[in-house]
């Protein structure tokens, strides 16, 4: 059996665009455009519990400078003193005015020591994030405030 070369070459760019179009699909958009275009949460920091309630890292991406979008999205928590987190009470907030709860979108990548998430996607700009998070002692954690600032 004999292929036409020029079939043969149709049929791998259509699957190539396929698959391409199948990676971009599974990238999680954790804000749309609109959304960023919210006013800024001009509201600081507030006190979390006066006993240690869980940490709260990212790992992933870095904090310091622009990143490119989409990107890995790593943070860890790790609680104290015997207790465990408590993953039911994570909930991740989209810091904007009215305030954006994008627990559900990221929900699929929550586990009990952290979220695992790659391809998550942002517009480009700033964009502040606050995680709160408690432990299976019912200690919470401070809230914990962090930037990720996406590249154009």
């Amino acid at each position: 059996m004999r292929i036409d070369r020029s079939i043969f070459m149709r049929t791998m760019f259509c699957a190539g665009l396929i698959c391409s179009s199948m990676n971009a699909a599974s990238a999680v958009q954790l804000v749309t455009e609109q959304e960023a275009g919210y006013p800024d949460d001009p509201y600081g920091e507030t006190r979390g519990s006066p006993t240690a309630g869980p940490e709260v890292e990212v790992v992933s991406p870095s904090l310091a400078g622009l990143i490119k979008s989409p990107f890995n999205l790593k943070i860890r928590f790790k609680a104290h003193g015997g207790a465990q987190v408590d993953r039911d009470s994570i909930a991740i907030t989209y810091r904007k005015v009215p305030a954006i709860d994008i627990t559900q979108r990221i929900g699929p990548y929550i586990r009990a020591d952290g979220i695992d998430m790659n391809d998550a996607e942002l517009p480009a700009g700033a964009h502040g994030f606050r995680i709160d998070v408690r432990d299976s002692r019912g200690r919470w954690a401070a809230p914990f405030l962090f930037k990720i600032r996406v590249a154009k």
